[in-house]
């Protein structure tokens, strides 16, 4: 039996560091790392040049260096094409395993994106995958090439575990739940008062396809006839930002304030926040509302939402893309006729299910056992 080798070198390999609830989720893991395994060396890999000073002051701050732009990215024009095809063989076969050699496990944090540069390195991979099952499904043909190639795939439900076990038995030995952690006195020492917004019902969100915020502003529209005096604040951009407010062009009690990278605040004062998705991973926005003591309400989609909510018991449900369903829940939440302090209370209370200490514990004991296996 070979001697079991301490880790050294952990890599952590996205396709771009944005503000967003993946990168949270990093942030978050790469904090309670530090903590609990602080002589662990980690560099970032990005394929996007990272930009932004809240990212790299965090990683300035931790110790953790970052190589971004570290891909190959094919070019449009003819010279650089065809240096392009000289290159890359040389790249594969030389560069790829020299750079990326030294570490003892790589960690593709987003669902097979790096899969095409480090899937044949002989070193434990991990692989997490933030979507939901519905997600996954309609990205199965490219995933389920390389799947075999690692070791571990990390889920963040138990919904998305059965449900990937059953419609994937080959794989079912691969998968591991760990579901994403929050700080919750960080989140609650950011958050301020501020009635500056008035009385205001919230969303938190990218603008983009996996998103469904046209239910919500369809909903909303409903209620501010009933109730002038009501409002919806947005705090968010992406792609589909312009056609949402061409959607809320005829009312204006419908707010749009740009990116706010940490939302704490604007969340703390509203009544509720809404999530309207037809499919999630484990958004940690429902986890920081409970951390808050917000109201959440949320779409009834595969596969986080009704696992963090407690199947309604935590926060309020409804049917994905029924925005009037949506309308009556946010008549009655403006109206009092729902105890809402009951949900949040429980929503509060539970909260323990997500505590960085526990869950990261999981993913160094995961780490540490994939590379254990491989060096045995």
């Amino acid at each position: 039996m070979k001697k079991i080798a301490k880790i050294r070198k952990v890599a952590f390999f996205l396709p771009q560091i944005i503000m967003g609830g993946v990168e949270k989720v990093l942030l978050e893991i790469l904090t309670e790392i530090r903590k609990q395994r602080p002589q662990w060396d980690i560099v970032i890999y990005s394929r996007c040049s990272v930009k932004d000073r809240y990212f790299t002051n965090f990683f300035e701050k931790h110790g953790i260096k970052l190589k971004d732009r570290w891909t190959l990215i094919k070019p449009k024009k003819f010279l650089p094409k065809l240096a392009y095809k000289l290159i890359k063989p040389f790249y594969k076969v030389l560069f790829l395993p020299i750079a990326l050699g030294k570490y003892d496990v790589l960690i593709d944090f987003q669902a097979f994106n790096s899969a095409k540069e480090i899937h044949k390195l002989a070193i434990p991979k991990i692989t997490w995958l933030h979507g939901g099952i519905n997600h996954f499904n309609r990205n199965s043909c490219e995933a389920l090439k390389y799947i075999g190639d690692y070791d571990k795939v990390v889920c963040l439900s138990d919904s998305f575990k059965e449900d990937f076990s059953e419609q994937y038995p080959d794989y079912k030995n691969k998968i591991v739940r760990i579901h994403n952690s929050i700080n919750v006195k960080e989140v609650q020492r950011k958050a301020k008062i501020d009635k500056s917004h008035g009385k205001y019902f919230v969303i938190v969100s990218r603008f983009d396809g996996e998103k469904d915020n046209e239910t919500t502003i369809s909903a909303f529209k409903i209620l501010a006839k009933e109730q002038p005096e009501t409002k919806l604040c947005i705090a968010g951009e992406g792609n589909l930002e312009k056609k949402m407010k061409r959607m809320a062009a005829d009312c204006p009690q419908i707010e749009f304030l740009g990116k706010i990278d940490e939302p704490y605040t604007l969340i703390k004062n509203s009544i509720g926040h809404i999530l309207s998705s037809y499919g999630e991973g484990f958004p940690m926005v429902l986890l920081e509302n409970a951390a808050l003591g917000t109201l959440s309400i949320s779409s009834r989609c595969k596969s986080g939402p009704p696992e963090i909510l407690l199947d309604g018991k935590a926060g309020i449900l409804f049917n994905p893309g029924d925005h009037r369903e949506l309308a009556r829940i946010l008549s009655d939440v403006w109206n009092g006729k729902i105890d809402t302090a009951k949900l949040i209370k429980t929503a509060t209370d539970n909260l323990d299910r997500f505590s960085p200490e526990h869950n990261v514990k999981q993913i160094i004991d995961l780490i540490e056992e994939v590379h254990n296996e491989e060096s045995v």
